[in-house]
């Protein structure tokens, strides 16, 4: 994730596709999902996952939201976290 943007690496890990179907048999990654980063040195990272996407998967250190259906758009999720920019809040004391 960069700038707001989806960004794969030639470097990117690779799964079979066994282990991508059991990991997706419940729910697949779709166009206009938001990807936010949970975990590690790029927390508070978030980007949209582009329409046409060839299908992927991701580690547990990206979470994927889904604003409700008829309710909140994904767009405006994303640009409100986007906005917002977790990466630069401050929990607990200073």
């Amino acid at each position: 994730m960069d700038g707001g943007k989806l960004v794969f690496q030639k470097n990117d890990t690779r799964v079979p596709w066994r282990f991508y179907k059991r990991m997706h048999q419940f729910w697949e990654i779709a166009g206009n999902d938001v990807l936010l980063a949970i975990v590690g040195a790029t927390i508070g990272k978030v980007a949209m996952v582009p329409q046409k996407m060839n299908r992927f998967t991701l580690q547990r250190s990206v979470a994927v939201l889904r604003g409700k259906r008829n309710v909140l758009e994904n767009k405006f999720l994303f640009l409100y976290i986007f906005a917002v920019n977790p990466s630069k809040l401050s929990f607990g004391s200073e």
